[in-house]
């Protein structure tokens, strides 16, 4: 690790050149399991700096760095659509990895959640929430499960649909919209047994900002384990290091999977 980052490098995550600096925010809008709690996140590629061994990367004009992740999210997003159109009628339903959701839910909730501007989802969620007094997985689910009502055909329509407005407009996404679409390709397709390769840079931004901003429980492994991605030439944490693919490790981030590496 580069001796001048600053001290909360040490406990907090280390990137590789290969992951272009861009800024990485992340948002949180809800409590657990999606709540990103802990300590401000860098706001800009300045901030972000501070976290990664920029000795290592070449030297170049970052003037144009830019925080809209829209194009990632397109290539998740149609990565999603393609992997739903491999499923039969049993995968779609089978209770996928999140408890409680099954594979349908997670595919209606990323639709409805990239879909839909961040006002609208925050008053819609408070809403939800005080109207049903739910906790908010069950105000999720319930989202998830109205917007799967049309189908695996019709799921799989809206998110092509959404990808190509995402390459034609104007409008900016963060990279917790990208989370969001990342998590439901790995909830999904680790349930089904049928693996999505997310783009290195989209996986390694995802637990990046997951990292900075995890739950007490998260940080605490996080501090004495270097998560090493095997197909994503990225890393988060520190200490010893605990190898995994980028899904396996990112579900770990987000509390849907084990610890990757113990046991192997």
């Amino acid at each position: 690790m580069l001796a001048g980052c600053h001290s909360l490098a040490k406990s907090t995550v280390l990137a590789p050149p290969s992951i272009a600096v861009r800024k990485v925010v992340a948002v949180s809008e809800t409590p657990d399991p999606e709540r990103l709690s802990g300590p401000v996140a860098p706001a800009n590629a300045a901030d972000l700096a501070r976290y990664l061994p920029l000795s290592q990367r070449p030297r170049r004009d970052e003037t144009t760095v830019t925080g809209d992740w829209s194009e990632q999210l397109a290539t998740v997003l149609l990565q999603l659509a393609d992997h739903l159109g491999t499923l039969s009628e049993a995968d779609w339903l089978t209770p996928s990895i999140r408890p409680g959701f099954r594979v349908a839910d997670v595919a209606g909730l990323a639709v409805w959640r990239t879909a839909t501007p961040l006002l609208t989802r925050v008053r819609e969620r408070l809403a939800r929430a005080v109207r049903d007094r739910r906790r908010w997985s069950a105000t999720e689910l319930s989202l998830g499960h109205e917007a799967a009502a049309e189908g695996r055909a019709g799921v799989e329509e809206k998110l092509r649909s959404l990808a190509g407005r995402l390459t034609t407009d104007s409008s900016s996404r963060s990279v917790s919209d990208l989370a969001a679409a990342v998590l439901a390709c790995y909830e999904t397709s680790e349930t089904v047994g049928a693996p999505i390769v997310v783009d290195p840079v989209a996986s390694g931004a995802v637990a990046l900002a997951r990292s900075l901003s995890a739950p007490i429980e998260i940080k605490a492994v996080l501090k004495t384990r270097a998560l090493v991605s095997t197909d994503g030439d990225w890393r988060v944490g520190s200490g010893t290091e605990l190898r995994g693919t980028s899904a396996e490790i990112v579900l770990f981030l987000y509390k849907r999977a084990g610890l990757p590496g113990v046991g192997a």
